[in-house]
């Protein structure tokens, strides 16, 4: 139908619905474009804004710090294939400890040690070298 063909817009303050254009009525009612303001008078102050928080800064627990321990000098790596819990061992690196408990298959154990000065750790018994001390 090509009867409107060259007339004016729909949106156009002469169309049928008689209400303005797009615009007008988009903006209808903000004659002084004051919106915080009149916002804040017809539904109060705005909340306060919270400090952010940014997770990259917050704090983290420092990583544990190895003591380096110097080994005896008689130090020979133990047959440790036979290694219990209970028993006392030395490492090289970690120093003195006490076998708290092994896991792991019969080809890849894997003991937790509790060491005097680095705390706690798990030690594959393939790669470690232990001199049992008991």
């Amino acid at each position: 139908d090509r009867s409107y063909a060259g007339k004016v817009a729909k949106n156009n303050a002469t169309s049928g619905w008689n209400q303005g254009s797009a615009f007008d009525r988009m903006n209808r009612g903000f004659e002084n474009n004051n919106d915080a303001a009149r916002a804040e008078k017809q539904y109060g102050a705005p909340p306060a804004k919270k400090p952010a928080i940014l997770s990259y800064l917050t704090a983290k627990a420092p990583t544990p710090r190895t003591v380096e321990h110097n080994a005896s000098p008689n130090f020979v790596a133990s047959d440790t294939s036979n290694l219990q819990a209970g028993q006392k061992v030395e490492h090289q690196k970690f120093g003195f400890g006490e076998v708290l408990k092994m896991e792991g298959a019969a080809h890849n154990p894997i003991a937790t040690v509790q060491f005097e000065m680095n705390g706690e750790k798990k030690i594959m018994l393939n790669y470690a070298k232990l001199r049992i001390l008991d």
